[in-house]
């Protein structure tokens, strides 16, 4: 399994054990289930970030809500130093981006977003902060 947190210009290997090809994908709470012809991984969600990527997490009070949503999130106790923020599918590509923020409570729409899992990005000076979003 590669994973790539810059929009596909470096891919990770975060297989760690998985040696036979995916068929299936599932997320419960903080695991990613992946089902392959000789059972079933599990691997949690923090596990496939970047080390680069939990150094200098600041704000640890972040959070999204509501959380699963059915279009507008609202985004709460945002960092004043968050420039960017990245809505990407389980796949790594990108579906909105947000810049020019400066506000600690914002929302965005993802309305226009198909049912399913996603992953906010933040970024700011030298931080990267990523949560979880279920879109219904």
């Amino acid at each position: 399994m590669l994973r790539s947190s810059d929009n596909g210009t470096t891919w990770y290997n975060v297989n760690a054990g998985l040696t036979t090809g995916v068929h299936s994908l599932y997320n419960v709470g903080e695991y990613l289930f992946a089902g392959t012809n000789s059972g079933i991984y599990r691997r949690s969600f923090t596990d496939l970030a970047d080390v680069s990527e939990r150094k200098g997490i600041s704000n640890l009070n972040l959070f999204l809500s509501p959380n699963p949503t059915t279009g507008i999130i609202t985004i709460h106790n945002a960092p004043p130093n968050m420039l960017h923020v990245t809505i990407t599918n389980v796949l790594g590509e990108t579906a909105s981006e947000v810049t020019n923020l400066g506000a600690p409570d914002f929302t965005i729409d993802l309305s226009k977003l198909h049912p399913g899992t996603y992953f906010a990005r933040f970024t700011g000076e030298g931080e990267v902060l990523t949560r979880k979003i279920l879109k219904e």
